[in-house]
């Protein structure tokens, strides 16, 4: 957390990025922190797709009502571990520590971030709370409505099945 705030602090112009005072810099950071680890490599316009579905999230109540409860959503063993099988978000769950080594890359998800939170929305995903890589195939994907594909990521809403 220190290292993100200290890494804000050097983003060049970042707090004039927005004119809104209200916007919850720890609520920017876990989302930067989502963008990043998921998608790093995508276009801003799949970056931003991410992010859409970590919004829809937000504000679906099936879904925690924060970012950063959206994104470090999980299930806990009684002795406070985390179920590593059970994270919502791929990255958080990996065993390995949130470190930023391509510093372009954070600053771009700092500043998306601000500019996201900041905006009216968007509608890249068509309603969709749930994405996962094209090399992947997760379980869930098929009890899902597959919304459009965006860079290397598919987009999925709650509806009607594809069967």
């Amino acid at each position: 957390m220190k290292k993100f705030l200290f890494l804000l602090l050097l983003v060049p112009s970042i707090s004039g990025v927005t004119s809104d005072n209200t916007i919850n810099p720890i609520q920017v950071q876990c989302l930067s922190e989502a963008l990043y680890f998921e998608g790093r490599s995508e276009s801003e316009e799949g970056q931003l797709a991410i992010a859409e579905v970590i919004l829809n999230r937000v504000l679906s109540k099936s879904f925690p009502n924060t970012i950063c409860e959206v994104v470090r959503q999980t299930k806990f063993y009684p002795s406070g571990g985390i179920d590593l099988h059970s994270c919502q978000f791929s990255y958080y769950c990996d065993g390995k520590p949130e470190d930023y080594k391509e510093g372009k890359a954070f600053i771009n998800t700092v500043r998306l971030s601000y500019s996201i939170i900041d905006s009216d929305p968007t509608n890249l995903t068509k309603g969709a709370t749930h994405y996962h890589s094209t090399t992947a195939n997760p379980y869930w994907a098929s009890s899902l409505v597959l919304t459009t594909q965006i860079g290397d990521h598919l987009f999925y809403r709650k509806g009607a099945s594809k069967k």
